[in-house]
Protein backbone atom coordinates (compact mmCIF):
# COMPACT_ATOMS: atom_id res chain seq x y z
CA UNK A 1 0.00 0.00 0.00
CA UNK A 2 1.28 3.24 -1.42
CA UNK A 3 0.58 6.71 0.78
CA UNK A 4 1.34 9.41 -0.81
CA UNK A 5 1.75 12.68 1.93
CA UNK A 6 1.41 16.56 1.26
CA UNK A 7 2.05 18.98 3.43
CA UNK A 8 -1.23 21.05 3.41
CA UNK A 9 -0.62 24.98 3.68
CA UNK A 10 -4.26 26.36 2.00
CA UNK A 11 -7.82 25.40 3.84
CA UNK A 12 -8.98 25.30 0.36
CA UNK A 13 -5.89 23.03 -1.07
CA UNK A 14 -7.28 20.59 -3.45
CA UNK A 15 -5.37 17.41 -3.97
CA UNK A 16 -4.64 15.13 -7.21
CA UNK A 17 -4.76 11.60 -6.10
CA UNK A 18 -1.82 9.45 -8.36
CA UNK A 19 -3.27 6.29 -9.99
CA UNK A 20 -0.52 4.13 -8.48
CA UNK A 21 -0.90 5.62 -4.78
CA UNK A 22 -3.73 3.48 -2.47
CA UNK A 23 -4.37 6.92 0.09
CA UNK A 24 -3.61 9.94 0.34
CA UNK A 25 -1.88 11.82 3.84
CA UNK A 26 -2.80 15.53 4.50
CA UNK A 27 -0.45 17.10 6.70
CA UNK A 28 -2.60 19.26 8.04
CA UNK A 29 -0.13 20.58 10.97
CA UNK A 30 1.48 22.90 8.05
CA UNK A 31 -1.61 25.16 8.33
CA UNK A 32 -2.04 27.68 10.69
CA UNK A 33 -5.41 26.64 12.01
CA UNK A 34 -4.99 22.55 11.33
CA UNK A 35 -8.74 22.31 12.43
CA UNK A 36 -10.22 24.69 9.57
CA UNK A 37 -9.35 22.33 6.60
CA UNK A 38 -12.58 21.87 4.17
CA UNK A 39 -14.15 18.36 4.82
CA UNK A 40 -15.40 18.70 1.40
CA UNK A 41 -12.22 17.57 0.09
CA UNK A 42 -11.80 14.46 1.88
CA UNK A 43 -12.96 11.00 1.21
CA UNK A 44 -12.56 6.94 2.55
CA UNK A 45 -9.10 7.27 0.99
CA UNK A 46 -8.11 10.04 3.13
CA UNK A 47 -6.00 10.02 5.90
CA UNK A 48 -5.82 13.20 8.70
CA UNK A 49 -2.51 14.39 10.33
CA UNK A 50 -2.57 16.83 12.76
CA UNK A 51 1.46 16.08 14.20
CA UNK A 52 1.97 17.35 17.62
CA UNK A 53 5.30 19.51 17.80
CA UNK A 54 7.48 16.87 19.63
CA UNK A 55 6.05 13.90 17.10
CA UNK A 56 7.80 16.67 14.22
CA UNK A 57 4.78 18.38 14.33
CA UNK A 58 4.81 22.39 12.33
CA UNK A 59 1.83 24.35 13.93
CA UNK A 60 -0.01 24.03 17.23
CA UNK A 61 -3.29 22.42 17.91
CA UNK A 62 -4.90 21.56 21.14
CA UNK A 63 -5.43 17.83 21.57
CA UNK A 64 -9.13 18.33 22.39
CA UNK A 65 -9.43 20.40 19.09
CA UNK A 66 -7.86 17.72 17.26
CA UNK A 67 -9.80 15.46 18.35
CA UNK A 68 -13.40 16.96 17.75
CA UNK A 69 -12.05 17.69 14.06
CA UNK A 70 -10.94 13.96 13.45
CA UNK A 71 -14.28 12.87 14.85
CA UNK A 72 -16.70 15.29 12.98
CA UNK A 73 -14.34 14.78 9.97
CA UNK A 74 -14.82 10.74 10.35
CA UNK A 75 -19.23 11.20 10.69
CA UNK A 76 -18.72 13.26 7.29
CA UNK A 77 -16.41 11.50 5.11
CA UNK A 78 -15.47 8.09 6.76
CA UNK A 79 -11.86 8.95 6.41
CA UNK A 80 -8.35 7.64 7.93
CA UNK A 81 -7.34 9.99 11.14
CA UNK A 82 -3.54 9.57 12.62
CA UNK A 83 -3.15 9.86 16.33
CA UNK A 84 -0.27 9.75 18.65
CA UNK A 85 -0.28 6.57 20.66
CA UNK A 86 0.01 8.20 23.90
CA UNK A 87 -2.94 10.13 23.02
CA UNK A 88 -5.34 7.57 22.37
CA UNK A 89 -8.91 7.39 23.14
CA UNK A 90 -11.82 5.28 22.24
CA UNK A 91 -13.71 8.38 20.84
CA UNK A 92 -12.30 7.66 17.43
CA UNK A 93 -13.67 4.22 15.71
CA UNK A 94 -10.57 1.93 15.70
CA UNK A 95 -11.67 1.11 11.74
CA UNK A 96 -10.78 4.73 11.45
CA UNK A 97 -7.51 5.17 13.54
CA UNK A 98 -4.06 4.99 12.84
CA UNK A 99 -2.02 5.05 16.23
CA UNK A 100 1.33 6.29 15.14
CA UNK A 101 5.11 6.53 17.57
CA UNK A 102 7.85 8.30 16.92
CA UNK A 103 11.08 8.22 18.26
CA UNK A 104 13.75 10.76 16.57
CA UNK A 105 16.69 9.34 18.72
CA UNK A 106 19.74 8.72 16.91
CA UNK A 107 19.55 4.80 17.60
CA UNK A 108 16.18 3.34 18.80
CA UNK A 109 16.11 1.38 22.02
CA UNK A 110 14.82 -2.16 20.74
CA UNK A 111 13.01 -3.07 24.48
CA UNK A 112 11.53 0.47 24.61
CA UNK A 113 10.01 -0.24 21.04
CA UNK A 114 9.32 -3.86 21.85
CA UNK A 115 7.18 -1.99 25.04
CA UNK A 116 5.34 0.23 22.61
CA UNK A 117 4.31 -2.85 20.46
CA UNK A 118 2.57 -4.69 23.33
CA UNK A 119 1.27 -1.64 24.80
CA UNK A 120 -0.24 -0.98 21.61
CA UNK A 121 -1.85 -4.83 21.24
CA UNK A 122 -4.32 -3.44 24.08
CA UNK A 123 -5.60 -0.45 21.97
CA UNK A 124 -8.53 -0.65 19.26
CA UNK A 125 -6.71 0.81 15.70
CA UNK A 126 -7.02 0.11 12.03
CA UNK A 127 -2.83 0.26 12.32
CA UNK A 128 0.15 1.09 14.31
CA UNK A 129 2.67 3.25 12.69
CA UNK A 130 5.95 2.69 13.55
CA UNK A 131 8.77 6.09 12.89
CA UNK A 132 12.04 5.51 14.03
CA UNK A 133 15.99 6.29 12.50
CA UNK A 134 17.85 3.47 10.74
CA UNK A 135 21.34 3.73 10.84
CA UNK A 136 22.82 -0.10 10.04
CA UNK A 137 21.66 -3.31 8.10
CA UNK A 138 21.53 -5.19 11.68
CA UNK A 139 18.37 -2.51 12.90
CA UNK A 140 16.57 -4.43 9.82
CA UNK A 141 16.67 -7.62 11.26
CA UNK A 142 15.86 -6.22 14.61
CA UNK A 143 12.62 -4.54 13.06
CA UNK A 144 11.17 -7.48 11.29
CA UNK A 145 11.24 -9.55 14.44
CA UNK A 146 9.85 -6.82 16.53
CA UNK A 147 7.22 -6.07 13.55
CA UNK A 148 5.94 -10.06 14.00
CA UNK A 149 4.63 -9.14 17.75
CA UNK A 150 2.21 -6.45 16.70
CA UNK A 151 -1.75 -8.04 16.74
CA UNK A 152 -2.66 -5.28 13.97
CA UNK A 153 -0.85 -4.32 10.76
CA UNK A 154 1.93 -2.16 10.78
CA UNK A 155 3.52 0.49 8.79
CA UNK A 156 7.10 1.13 9.54
CA UNK A 157 8.70 4.63 8.25
CA UNK A 158 11.74 4.40 8.15
CA UNK A 159 14.34 7.64 8.89
CA UNK A 160 17.92 8.57 8.49
CA UNK A 161 20.82 7.06 6.63
CA UNK A 162 18.70 3.62 5.77
CA UNK A 163 15.16 5.66 5.92
CA UNK A 164 14.72 4.76 2.03
CA UNK A 165 16.28 1.92 2.00
CA UNK A 166 13.93 0.87 4.02
CA UNK A 167 10.91 1.99 2.64
CA UNK A 168 11.97 0.38 -0.38
CA UNK A 169 12.41 -2.89 1.42
CA UNK A 170 9.01 -2.39 3.25
CA UNK A 171 6.99 -5.42 2.39
CA UNK A 172 10.11 -7.82 2.87
CA UNK A 173 10.15 -6.25 6.32
CA UNK A 174 6.31 -6.96 7.31
CA UNK A 175 5.08 -3.42 7.05
CA UNK A 176 2.01 -2.73 4.64
CA UNK A 177 2.85 0.25 3.73
CA UNK A 178 5.21 2.75 2.56
CA UNK A 179 4.76 6.75 2.67
CA UNK A 180 6.04 9.23 -0.49
CA UNK A 181 5.89 12.63 -1.59
CA UNK A 182 6.84 15.18 -3.77
CA UNK A 183 10.79 15.70 -3.87
CA UNK A 184 10.32 19.94 -2.82
CA UNK A 185 7.40 18.98 0.00
CA UNK A 186 8.59 15.82 2.08
CA UNK A 187 7.31 15.80 5.28
CA UNK A 188 9.69 13.55 6.65
CA UNK A 189 13.28 13.19 6.92
CA UNK A 190 14.30 9.46 4.59
CA UNK A 191 10.45 9.89 2.63
CA UNK A 192 10.68 8.12 -1.19
CA UNK A 193 9.79 10.66 -4.25
CA UNK A 194 7.07 10.57 -6.37
CA UNK A 195 9.68 9.99 -9.22
CA UNK A 196 11.63 7.36 -6.97
CA UNK A 197 8.44 5.31 -6.52
CA UNK A 198 8.25 5.19 -10.56
CA UNK A 199 11.85 4.48 -11.10
CA UNK A 200 11.59 1.29 -8.58
CA UNK A 201 8.16 0.23 -9.49
CA UNK A 202 7.06 0.13 -5.92
CA UNK A 203 3.81 -0.22 -6.75
CA UNK A 204 4.75 -3.92 -8.45
CA UNK A 205 7.25 -4.58 -5.21
CA UNK A 206 5.81 -7.74 -3.13
CA UNK A 207 7.23 -9.86 -0.35
CA UNK A 208 8.23 -12.28 -2.85
CA UNK A 209 10.28 -10.21 -5.12
CA UNK A 210 14.02 -10.87 -4.96
CA UNK A 211 16.52 -8.22 -4.43
CA UNK A 212 19.67 -7.24 -5.62
CA UNK A 213 21.37 -3.88 -6.23
CA UNK A 214 24.59 -1.62 -6.25
CA UNK A 215 26.74 -1.50 -3.36
CA UNK A 216 28.99 1.28 -2.21
CA UNK A 217 28.86 5.05 -0.70
CA UNK A 218 26.39 7.70 -1.22
CA UNK A 219 27.20 7.45 -5.27
CA UNK A 220 25.02 4.79 -5.51
CA UNK A 221 21.90 6.63 -5.13
CA UNK A 222 23.40 8.41 -8.70
CA UNK A 223 23.57 5.12 -10.67
CA UNK A 224 22.01 4.86 -13.79
CA UNK A 225 21.86 1.25 -13.35
CA UNK A 226 19.20 1.66 -11.12
CA UNK A 227 16.87 2.77 -14.12
CA UNK A 228 18.21 0.54 -16.08
CA UNK A 229 17.80 -2.75 -14.64
CA UNK A 230 14.79 -1.90 -12.99
CA UNK A 231 13.22 -1.24 -16.85
CA UNK A 232 14.84 -4.50 -17.61
CA UNK A 233 12.79 -6.19 -15.07
CA UNK A 234 9.61 -4.76 -15.74
CA UNK A 235 10.09 -5.01 -19.25
CA UNK A 236 10.78 -9.17 -18.99
CA UNK A 237 8.03 -9.81 -15.95
CA UNK A 238 10.80 -10.57 -14.31
CA UNK A 239 9.91 -10.23 -10.13
CA UNK A 240 13.09 -8.41 -8.86
CA UNK A 241 14.40 -5.23 -8.09
CA UNK A 242 17.98 -3.27 -7.83
CA UNK A 243 17.91 -1.20 -5.02
CA UNK A 244 20.79 1.17 -4.23
CA UNK A 245 22.59 -0.27 -0.85
CA UNK A 246 24.63 2.42 0.89
CA UNK A 247 26.99 0.76 3.08
CA UNK A 248 29.48 2.34 5.63
CA UNK A 249 30.21 -0.73 8.15
CA UNK A 250 30.46 -3.92 4.86
CA UNK A 251 30.70 -6.38 8.54
CA UNK A 252 27.17 -4.74 9.15
CA UNK A 253 25.74 -5.12 5.68
CA UNK A 254 27.24 -8.89 5.40
CA UNK A 255 25.70 -10.15 8.83
CA UNK A 256 22.25 -8.63 7.10
CA UNK A 257 21.83 -10.37 3.77
CA UNK A 258 23.58 -13.23 5.22
CA UNK A 259 20.82 -14.10 8.22
CA UNK A 260 17.72 -11.94 6.33
CA UNK A 261 14.49 -14.10 4.84
CA UNK A 262 15.06 -11.85 1.95
CA UNK A 263 16.08 -14.08 -1.10
CA UNK A 264 18.89 -12.09 -3.06
CA UNK A 265 19.82 -12.72 -6.39
CA UNK A 266 23.17 -11.08 -6.58
CA UNK A 267 24.85 -7.63 -6.27
CA UNK A 268 27.25 -5.17 -8.37
CA UNK A 269 30.19 -3.60 -6.03
CA UNK A 270 31.89 -0.43 -6.73
CA UNK A 271 34.55 1.45 -4.36
CA UNK A 272 35.45 1.24 -1.26
CA UNK A 273 34.30 -2.05 -0.94
CA UNK A 274 35.96 -4.54 -3.51
CA UNK A 275 38.50 -5.19 -1.22
CA UNK A 276 36.02 -6.06 1.25
CA UNK A 277 33.62 -8.61 -0.38
CA UNK A 278 36.64 -10.56 -1.80
CA UNK A 279 37.58 -11.26 1.89
CA UNK A 280 34.49 -12.25 3.17
CA UNK A 281 33.80 -14.78 -0.21
CA UNK A 282 37.81 -16.17 1.19
CA UNK A 283 35.67 -16.67 4.20
CA UNK A 284 32.91 -18.32 2.95
CA UNK A 285 34.77 -20.96 1.12
CA UNK A 286 36.57 -22.39 3.90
Amino acid sequence: MIIYSIPVRSINYKYKHPKFCDLIELRLDYLENPTHYQLCHLNQKTILTIRDFNEGGIKFCQLENKISYYKKAISSTNCLVDLEINNFTNEIPAKNLIISYHNFKEIFDPKELKKIIIDSNKLSAKYLKIAVNITSYYQFLILEDLIKLSNKPVILVGMDKLGKLSRLLYKHLGSVATYIAEAKNKTANGQLTIEEAKRFYLDKLSSKTLIGGLIGGKQVYHSLGLSFYNNYFVKHKLDSAYFPFEVDDFDDFWFWINNSKIIFYGFSITMPHKSEISKHLRISSK
